[in-house]
């Protein structure tokens, strides 16, 4: 194709962009432009002030969270605190009475105290072996060495009842020849 710049082509552009009725559509263009950015940046403004007050929001909520977990530490560290106290109250309670318990066991075996209880209130069991030692005098042998002294002497015995629970089988029980009973417990 051969372009000749003195013949007038075809379909040319200035017969539809006139100069004089396209400045008043530039102008037109532009201000719609304008204005369409201007909505964007506003928009953009009012998105970032949002973003912002909510970000200042949030800091002081934090701020106050760090105020608050102050509190709760000092409020947990009060309560341990008494926990504490009271475990070591309670364990040098404990290691006070073990330690009594031990006084009066030591005190006991020096003491030479006789494993021998003394009952009237069991029944005789028949199956149970006689075995015991002979027993110190007591309060209760008076009446019968008074007896081997003076001649007999005349004292209510209590009748055994018969209608009382059997022994536990922890116990041993034992008859002396004056028919006291007594209960050793087995080891």
């Amino acid at each position: 194709m051969i372009i000749d710049p003195s013949v007038i082509a075809i379909g040319a552009t200035d017969g539809i962009l006139d100069h004089q009725a396209s400045r008043p559509r530039y102008i037109a263009l532009a201000v719609a432009g304008a204005i369409g950015m201007t909505a964007l940046n506003i928009g953009a403004v009012v998105y970032l002030y949002r973003g912002i007050s909510e970000l200042r929001a949030t800091e002081l909520k934090l701020g106050q969270l760090s105020k608050f977990e102050a509190h709760i530490i000092d409020k947990m560290e009060l309560v341990n605190t008494g926990v504490h106290s009271r475990f070591e109250k309670l364990d040098g309670d404990l290691q006070g009475k073990f330690s009594d318990v031990r006084e009066r066991l030591d005190k006991i075996e020096r003491e030479g105290m006789p494993r021998q209880i003394e009952t009237g209130m069991l029944p005789p069991t028949e199956d149970a072996p006689v075995d015991f030692a002979p027993l110190p005098p007591t309060l209760e042998d008076m009446p019968q060495a008074m007896e081997a002294v003076n001649g007999p002497v005349a004292s209510p015995r209590p009748t055994p009842r018969a209608s009382l629970p059997a022994p536990s089988s922890s116990y041993q029980r034992l008859e002396s020849a004056d028919g006291k009973v007594y209960y050793r417990k087995v080891k």
